[in-house]
């Protein structure tokens, strides 16, 4: 059934700086027949916020650095939320969907969903916070979650009817994959990007990305490789003491840190070998960056975590290692690089199956279609 009206979306987001999916939700979501509006709950304004702003949608701002201003923003938000009055409220990421759906719950708005963004590391690290995922699930009429890994959790860890899941796996504008050569050689140069092979890991520095053992292996692997230089992209979190400690052992020339970089496709095109090892199949919510590293045709040594642990697309077109298993790491290594040629050559057709996957299209289609029946079963 169509709509006369477009609905009124409001999507709020919180503690984040960049996000190319969300730039393409608002980008690609259908201008005539939703109305978006888009809340930041940031410290300042991002540039996420000036992206999403720079398309024409309405973007407002609420001060928010953490616990100590989620009354504040609580009240902020609620004002926003009676001003806005949406037909569909949707948040994304842990503190937006608390403080938002608590608020329109509250109010009365009952068109609540969120999609969740974690999977089970509140059970494993932080396990006073599964409190407020019941709560989060509770208030929400739908969860949307972006692989079968995250429903599992929901359904066995937190109880969740599974009537309420729906699985829409995030998608890609890969377009915006596309780089210039002088964009690759200008990041060559200001990364002093040099030697043989070049792996590369993309990942926070967090216990459960697995990153400790690909770093054993790495060193392993000097002995034969002398000149190999490892790219840390992403290089920031939690873990990162421990991360520095076990680079304390690797000499400097052989490794560069890069917290952030904008031209990150262009960054995945300079890797032999991309590697990216999270400890356990529920340790990912989704893993973006196997489909970054497949759709670059980029050789890739895996465990299989999220998205990766439930598609043969992963498991039959990578190097699959053991979780916590830095030896297996290193095997596959000695087993790629002799032959680094012949794996690149086999990933161009990787490389098209998985953007015909993964298009963005496929994901704005599935999400346009939950929010007009969530749409029309209250308006009819």
């Amino acid at each position: 059934m169509t709509t006369k009206k477009k609905i009124k979306i409001l999507a709020v987001f919180s503690l984040i700086e960049h996000a190319n999916e969300f730039y393409w939700y608002a980008k690609f979501l259908n201008k005539d027949m939703f109305h978006l509006v888009c809340i930041f709950l940031n410290p300042t304004i991002t540039p996420i916020q000036n992206e999403i702003a720079s398309l024409g949608i309405p973007c407002y701002n609420i001060f928010y650095c953490g616990k100590k201003n989620l009354v504040s923003a609580f009240f902020n938000l609620t004002k926003l939320i009676n001003k806005i009055k949406p037909d569909i409220i949707h948040p994304q990421l842990f503190d937006a969907s608390f403080i938002t759906l608590t608020a329109a719950w509250l109010l009365g708005f009952k068109n609540r969903l969120h999609t969740r963004h974690h999977s089970d590391i509140h059970h494993k690290y932080h396990q006073q916070a599964v409190k407020y995922d019941k709560w989060i699930n509770w208030l929400s009429k739908k969860i949307i979650c972006p692989s079968e890994q995250t429903k599992n959790i929901l359904i066995n860890k937190e109880s969740v009817n599974e009537k309420k899941i729906i699985v829409i796996r995030h998608g890609f504008d890969f377009k915006d994959f596309m780089y210039s050569e002088q964009t690759k050689i200008n990041l060559i140069q200001k990364y002093n990007i040099e030697g043989f092979p070049i792996i590369g890991i993309v990942s926070r520095f967090t216990e459960w990305k697995g990153i400790q053992y690909t770093l054993k292996s790495f060193e392993k692997i000097l002995t034969t490789y002398p000149n190999a230089l490892l790219l840390l992209i992403g290089a920031k979190g939690d873990y990162e003491n421990t991360i520095k400690s076990i680079l304390q052992k690797i000499p400097h020339q052989n490794y560069r840190i890069i917290e952030f970089e904008k031209d990150i496709y262009a960054l995945y095109s300079t890797f032999d070998i991309f590697i990216h090892v999270p400890i356990s199949p529920e340790s990912e919510t989704f893993g973006q960056i196997y489909v970054e590293a497949f759709a670059m045709g980029v050789p890739s040594i895996i465990t299989l975590s999220g998205i990766a642990a439930e598609m043969e697309l992963f498991k039959n077109n990578s190097f699959v290692v053991p979780y916590q298993n830095h030896e297996a790491i290193y095997q596959s290594l000695i087993s790629i690089i002799p032959n680094l040629s012949k794996h690149k050559e086999a990933m161009l057709e990787t490389s098209k199956e998985t953007q015909n996957i993964f298009s963005f299209a496929n994901k704005i289609t599935s999400l346009e279609s939950l929010y007009l029946s969530l749409y029309n079963e209250q308006n009819n």
